[in-house]
């Protein structure tokens, strides 16, 4: 492996810790926390080309700022954490994803 992939796969190992503690902490955490390490998320994942996992973070910004519903969240949060591993970071990939979440929370 080169320098690039392996820096990558750090890069994803981090973003899947964030994840977890991020799911481990929800119960902990008000709104603006959230939203905040949602963000950071989602700022890493579009600094490092990961489009699914960006525009899960985004998607899960929306409802939030839409919907006061925690239990939307952690579906979203094991999506991401699915996306981090996925080796395709097209917008195609990033679709099959929020259906995927879309599924999860309704069916």
């Amino acid at each position: 492996m080169g320098i690039a992939c392996d820096a990558l796969m750090q890069i994803k190992a981090q973003l899947c810790d964030r994840i977890d503690v991020l799911a481990e902490q929800l119960p902990h955490m008000n709104g603006h926390q959230l939203a905040h390490q949602v963000d950071e998320v989602r700022r890493i994942a579009r600094a490092y080309g990961l489009f699914p996992v960006e525009e899960l973070a985004r998607g899960l910004e929306s409802a939030l700022s839409t919907s006061e519903c925690s239990i939307m969240v952690l579906p979203f949060l094991e999506t991401m954490r699915d996306a981090v591993g996925c080796e395709r970071v097209d917008a195609a990939a990033a679709q099959s994803y929020l259906a995927a979440v879309n599924q999860r929370l309704y069916g």
